[in-house]
């Protein structure tokens, strides 16, 4: 069941790449994650972060292969605060997980709704645009789903323009879940990543 929703996840994304704005890749050592970026404005006024897409590992659990690929979607809205002459944002919205992690050829089924923030800060700079930011995404027990106990992630990156259509990154993530019948949370990503971010 999860497998088909993943697929339809997938081409759900595929179906919708002509009305994508961008694409956001980032690549580690063990992980890879790719999403594409809609154009928020043909939905809601404001700023809004709309993606669909995917994320692999190649991961270990406590000495055992943990490969893990997850379909995503995220909706965030985006706000300035007061007082900081736009250079702090808040975002604020909701992940939704779904997919397969194969310990030693166990496989287990993770679905989850996450809720998660994101504070960014714009370094000044006249030349090139540059950012500093922390995010968080958490999904308790109550909006995880069948094989998922709980889902936790955290972020700190820093970002820069380096084309007016291109923003490349580098950051760490912590992406770990928690499952029925295995022993210990399982690490989906604990890596320092590159990305680049291409807008249409």
């Amino acid at each position: 069941m999860l497998k088909k929703m993943i697929a339809g996840l997938s081409l759900l994304t595929m179906t919708s790449v002509s009305q994508a704005a961008g694409i956001d890749a980032s690549l580690s050592n063990e992980t890879a994650s790719f999403n594409y970026v809609f154009d928020s404005s043909r939905i809601l006024q404001g700023g809004a972060d709309i993606s669909l897409g995917a994320f692999y590992n190649d991961k270990k659990h406590r000495g055992e292969d943990a490969d893990a690929i997850l379909g995503q979607a995220k909706f965030t809205v985006t706000g300035n605060m007061k007082g900081t002459q736009k250079r702090v944002s808040l975002s604020a919205g909701a992940k939704v997980l779904v997919g397969d992690i194969d310990i030693s050829g166990v496989d287990g089924n993770v679905a989850a709704l996450a809720v998660g923030l994101k504070a960014a800060y714009l370094i000044p700079n006249k030349s090139t645009p540059m950012a500093a930011y922390v995010q968080a995404f958490i999904a308790p027990g109550i909006t995880s789903f069948a094989d998922a106990e709980d889902y936790r992630e955290f972020g700190i990156g820093f970002e820069a323009e380096i084309a007016p259509s291109a923003k490349g990154y580098i950051g760490y993530r912590l992406m770990e879940v928690e499952l029925d019948d295995v022993s210990g949370d399982i690490e989906l990503d604990d890596n320092i990543h590159l990305g680049l971010v291409l807008t249409f």
